[in-house]
């Protein structure tokens, strides 16, 4: 099982309430798997293998850039 601890949305849409070793350029990856689903759309895998410029797309339009 992994160790990463989950924020929610809102959390991540205001990144100076989390702890400072939250990596502020993957904060979509702080979220749960299923979340992660909900919000963006696709999987963790699917969304790693997207170009860079399709995953700040899909950030920006969920407030996570």
């Amino acid at each position: 099982a992994s160790s990463t601890k989950y924020y929610t949305l809102d959390q991540l849409k205001n990144p100076s309430t989390l702890p400072s070793t939250v990596d502020q350029s993957k904060l979509e990856m702080y979220l749960s798997d299923e979340e992660f689903q909900q919000i963006l759309g696709c999987t963790k895998e699917a969304f790693g293998q997207l170009q860079m410029w399709q995953k700040n797309q899909k950030k920006k339009a969920v407030g996570l850039m």
